[in-house]
């Protein structure tokens, strides 16, 4: 069944409209027209900050169908008119996961400025920087108490570590940025969770010729990345890190064509060894071969 219009008898000069349908008998505003019967973006997004459309569910087909916008952002009626109908606003989707994710990053790190500040994750670390690399980044902060990298059982970088401060006035002052950059790798450092979600993939079967920007085109518009890692000499696989890790569980669950040519995309540890945090992961040469390794 889908969403029945309410019979709304409104002020010619404005629109009804909602963040969605479920939630348009509480949320739903109006919005006033301009002069020419238009709903002006601007104003739009003065009420909804990410907004870069609207659209209505058509009364005669029962789908949702999108209305016209012109370069000046002005969005036109249907040919029905506004009366009687009630807007959802169309979103700009990636945005607001961008935002959402900085927001939730931010806060987790305001919320240690209070506590007691213990070791911090280092996620997206180059595989050719050591510890002195680490360390003596850091140590322009504050006086270093103790720095790790993690490794495999041959003693190669898994690509994260820790670090920890003897002060922890020096600890919240390297929260405040997100991402720091270390051996030429942004790096993203914040308070360590209990878990972590799976934000790194491997991807297989890389048509030839590909490189980290063809990457990172494809991939950005399903969220924001972290990092995109090739190895060197090129062996048809790559690393992808995402910022959220609900947008790489979305990747997941598709197929993938990159250069017209079948990809595949898998974590990077076998499907049934589920990782808890602290557990290795495997690195640049720890991966293990399956899932389009050549």
């Amino acid at each position: 069944h889908y969403f029945k219009q309410t019979n709304l008898r409104m002020d010619p000069g404005v629109v009804f409209v909602a963040p969605t349908e479920e939630t348009a008998h509480d949320e739903g505003i109006e919005i006033p027209l301009d002069d020419d019967s238009t709903c002006n973006l601007k104003v739009l997004q003065s009420q909804f900050a990410n907004a870069v459309g609207l659209r209505f569910r058509a009364p005669d087909t029962g789908r949702m169908r999108a209305l016209r916008m012109d370069d000046c952002g002005k969005i036109y009626p249907p040919p029905q008119g506004w009366d009687n109908l009630t807007f959802i606003v169309v979103v700009d989707k990636k945005r607001t996961r961008d935002e959402d994710s900085s927001e939730k990053i931010e806060n987790e790190n305001k919320k240690a400025s209070n506590d007691k500040i213990g070791d911090l994750i280092i996620l997206g670390l180059s595989y050719k920087a050591t510890e002195n690399d680490v360390r003596d980044y850091f140590k322009s902060f504050g006086e270093v108490k103790s720095c790790e990298i993690k490794k495999d059982y041959g003693g190669n970088s898994r690509g994260f570590g820790f670090v920890s401060f003897v002060s922890d006035e020096v600890a919240k002052q390297v929260l405040t940025d997100t991402y720091h950059t270390i051996s030429g790798r942004k790096c993203e450092v914040r308070i360590p969770k209990r878990t972590e979600p799976e934000r790194k993939l491997f991807v297989g079967r890389l048509p030839r010729g590909t490189d980290e920007k063809d990457l990172s085109d494809y991939f950005s518009t399903y969220g924001a990345l972290a990092d995109v890692y090739i190895p060197k000499p090129h062996r048809g696989f790559a690393f992808i890190t995402f910022e959220r890790g609900d947008d790489a569980e979305i990747v997941l669950k598709q197929k993938h064509f990159l250069k017209d040519a079948p990809i595949n995309v898998t974590l990077p540890d076998p499907p049934a060894k589920k990782q808890k945090f602290g557990e290795p992961e495997y690195g640049e040469r720890g991966m293990k071969p399956f899932g389009g390794y050549r």
